[in-house]
């Protein structure tokens, strides 16, 4: 594991402050701790800073000396309760076997493009030194049982900063993805895993790393699970790279839902834009709007990725067959990929330019809120019809959710009254400050499922401002949305509006979101759309 460099929720920042909460302050834990450990060996690891945080919990840059003449770096990820469960009832014991299954699986791997897993321990939160007595020595009580997962450190910053920071060539680019495919079919295959395959199901931008020695390391193998004939539900996961039948079905993943994640996080490095899963033709648009004029034949490339990214499960070739035919359309040789070159990174991320106020607090986010239109929940203003068949009518909705922080933004998911569901992607130019003295800067994009199947996609752009009296607990975003198409009654659908929502933090990792957006839709009469009013 490495940098999380504009893709983890915190650049390297000195650790100053480890939320605890009133449990650990009971026990005599104080704030500003640095180190973690089994209780027998407490200050095992000195953690030298916080990195990242996704789903899961916290990852953590840390030493480890001993007796070594000099130290030797780590990556420690902190596992923290999700929301809704007490941290003395978890993790559950079918959890705590996954963890150390996933731990033997991935010893098994060697592969200089897999990141290294060494060890899974339960021990005491962050805390000062215990010397060679005290409190740390003895085991944690329920309520302080912390688990944490050491993986080996990769120096690097991530694939998804040196795209958005043009660090690196299109072939470059090619090369990485090329790389990972070849680790995704390992992977797949079992060769190295007694006959096993496995499956990764979270493969995005930010997980990937680039060391100027390895090229791209894959990390983050926290959903990794053995592929079976029925798969379990993913507890968290990323939008933009998630393939559309896993975003209907958490339990679909499968070797084609790999294939497809790595195309999406190879249409971003040729777009440096999100993907959208439901929506192929805005996806095969952006590809060749951003590769005209860069390569000579930019319609082979739309062509090999969409044989992925536009095709059902069954059909889509495997990551190992598409990736080098991605590399011969772009018209780059084999290992063009030079080391990465060090530029400053632009301040224009939310993760990046939200390091101060993460550096202060130690905890919770900076995040907006997203929220869409929904085309069943209508004022009172009659509709009005529009030339060519089309009829424009007004929209006023309310909606509630929940969100989730991840490491590459905030990811929304909720329902109308009428039982439209929707989800949404989020990024905040940070730090965020105080209604009434300033906002952030906020881009969204939002998926919205009605009830009998159709779709809408959104963009959404507006500002972010802190709203509760302790900071980073609730937010107020407020902004304008405009609809971008969809399928069904949305297929080539336009018009946008106003929308504001108020977001509140129940937990380090997520809370819920309520709000209200209101405008127009204008829709193309079809014949299992809502007649135009008069």
């Amino acid at each position: 594991m490495g940098k999380g460099d504009g893709e983890a929720g915190e650049p390297l920042t000195e650790v100053s402050a480890v939320h605890l909460g009133e449990a650990a302050r009971q026990h005599g834990v104080s704030e500003g701790e640095r180190f973690v450990g089994r209780s027998a060996r407490p200050d095992e690891y000195k953690l030298v800073a916080r990195v990242a945080r996704g789903g899961e919990g916290f990852v953590w840059r840390a030493e480890y000396q001993g007796s070594l003449p000099r130290s030797v770096d780590f990556a420690i990820k902190q596992f923290v309760a999700p929301r809704g469960f007490a941290q003395s009832e978890w993790p559950p014991p079918e959890l705590i076997d996954r963890w150390f299954a996933q731990l033997r699986l991935l010893q098994l791997v060697r592969d200089d493009h897999v990141v290294g897993y060494r060890e899974v321990f339960v021990g005491w939160p962050p805390h000062p030194a215990a010397g060679d007595t005290g409190t740390y020595f003895a085991e944690p009580p329920a309520e302080l049982s912390t688990w944490y997962l050491v993986m080996e450190w990769v120096d690097g910053s991530t694939f998804h900063q040196l795209v958005s920071d043009g660090q690196l060539s299109l072939p470059a680019r090619v090369e990485m993805i090329i790389e990972i495919a070849a680790t995704i079919d390992l992977l797949h295959s079992g060769a190295s895993t007694q006959g096993m395959s496995l499956l990764h199901r979270d493969i995005k931008p930010g997980n990937i790393i680039v060391n100027p020695a390895r090229g791209a390391v894959l990390v983050d193998f926290g959903l990794l699970r053995v592929e079976e004939p029925v798969m379990t539900e993913l507890p968290m996961w990323t939008g933009p790279y998630l393939a559309p039948e896993v975003h209907a079905d958490k339990a679909r993943s499968s070797r084609a839902s790999d294939s497809w994640s790595l195309a999406a996080t190879a249409f971003f490095a040729l777009t440096e834009q999100h993907p959208s899963p439901m929506d192929c033709g805005v996806m095969r648009d952006q590809l060749r709007s951003s590769l005209e004029g860069r390569i000579s034949a930019p319609e082979r490339v739309v062509d090999v990725l969409m044989s992925v990214l536009d095709q059902p499960p069954d059909a889509r070739p495997t990551a190992r067959d598409w990736a080098p035919q991605l590399r011969d359309a772009i018209g780059a040789p084999p290992s063009s990929r030079p080391a990465p070159r060090a530029r400053p990174r632009r301040r224009r991320r939310v993760w990046s330019a939200a390091a101060a106020l993460i550096a202060v607090l130690g905890l919770g986010s900076y995040l907006l809120v997203t929220q869409l239109v929904n085309d069943s929940s209508h004022s009172s203003t009659p509709a009005s019809t529009a030339a060519g068949g089309e009829f424009t009518e007004p929209v006023n909705n309310t909606f509630t959710g929940t969100h989730t922080t991840t490491d590459q933004g905030d990811e929304f998911q909720g329902t109308y009254g009428d039982g439209s569901s929707f989800t949404a992607f989020s990024q905040v130019a940070g730090p965020i400050p105080p209604c009434g003295s300033g906002a952030a800067a906020t881009r969204s994009s939002v998926n919205l499922s009605a009830p009998n199947g159709d779709t809408m996609n959104q963009s959404q752009s507006g500002s972010t401002c802190q709203s509760g009296t302790d900071p980073l607990t609730a937010f107020e975003f407020s902004g304008t949305y405009t609809i971008t198409g969809g399928t069904g009654c949305f297929t080539d659908a336009t018009g946008g509006g106003q929308v504001n929502a108020h977001v509140t933090f129940e937990s380090p990792a997520g809370g819920s979101i309520t709000g209200a957006s209101n405008g127009t839709i204008t829709k193309k009469t079809r014949p299992h759309c809502p007649a135009p009013r008069s």
